[in-house]
């Protein structure tokens, strides 16, 4: 009878531990279920681009070349709304008229909200805007005095996002010819951003681009002149995404923009081709 008074008293003071135990094993969500997590991450992510330049205000000129990039940023991730800040930079030469070393800085930061209406288990769709300010850095010796020149290219763009969900589920095994794999589960998402402009705006010289500074009595951005609803831009980004057990994840993308300065003698007009890969960095448990 003491035997089983004992035992009676020794469940009794173990249930709050051992439903503790359970409450534990059951708030570790699953890995399919990040998606519902309020995430944070930073970002780092080298690029290679592929960039056309077409300045009209001097020459013309036209250049074709290659960048080296790095984009260092942050997100926010929450079940109904999304945002992002990136900080850019490149560098490359280029081949045209005359040689050209060419610097990129880039500021971007865009606020998407969810769409219930166009969103299901596996679909995501957002919409909002992003706002970008970019500065073309220009140096080409082979002008002499004018051998030195800014652009700077501002743009607040509506924008939507479509990010569909690839993941794996369950474990598989794949057999092909005499090789055996092993495929474990795994979460992927495949997204597809458009981004139009919706006020274009842009710093520049009025007519020769590369004069500013270049006599006494003249500053680098003398004779620049403020063009604010003027022209066109348009930015796509196509990323497939790895997300790791860790809560880390790894991204590949293709980002194409194109931009469009009207003008009567200094018409600017940049493609850019960039595909990256950004490492991502969990910010919070």
């Amino acid at each position: 009878m003491i035997k089983s008074i004992n035992k009676f008293c020794a469940i009794v003071i173990l249930i709050p531990f051992l439903n503790t135990v359970c409450l534990a094993q059951d708030s570790i969500p699953s890995f399919p279920d990040i998606r519902l997590q309020n995430r944070s991450y930073i970002h780092f992510a080298p690029g290679a681009d592929r960039i056309v330049l077409r300045d009209f205000a001097t020459s013309p000129l036209f250049y074709r070349g290659y960048m080296a990039s790095f984009t260092l940023g942050a997100s926010r991730i929450l079940p109904f709304r999304e945002s992002e800040l990136r900080l850019r930079a490149g560098a490359g030469y280029f081949e045209g008229v005359q040689s050209l070393r060419i610097y990129t800085y880039n500021v971007q930061f865009d606020h998407l909200w969810k769409v219930p209406k166009f969103s299901s288990q596996r679909l995501k769709t957002g919409l909002g805007f992003m706002a970008d300010v970019t500065t073309f850095e220009r140096r080409n010796l082979a002008f002499g005095n004018n051998n030195y020149g800014l652009d700077f290219l501002s743009t607040i763009f509506l924008t939507a996002r479509s990010e569909f969900s690839i993941d794996r589920k369950s474990a598989k095994h794949v057999k092909f010819w005499f090789i055996n794999y092993n495929l474990k589960p795994v979460q992927r998402d495949l997204r597809l951003q458009v981004a139009v402009s919706a006020l274009n705006s842009s710093y520049r010289n009025g007519f020769n681009h590369l004069r500013g500074g270049a006599y006494p009595g003249t500053t680098l951005i003398t004779d620049y002149e403020l063009r604010a609803h003027s022209g066109f831009r348009l930015a796509t980004n196509l990323a497939y995404t790895r997300h790791l057990r860790n809560g880390n994840g790894l991204r590949l993308a293709y980002i194409w923009d194109a931009n469009s300065n009207p003008g009567v003698y200094e018409k600017l007009e940049v493609a850019q081709h960039t595909i990256q890969f950004t490492f991502l960095f969990r910010a919070n448990n």
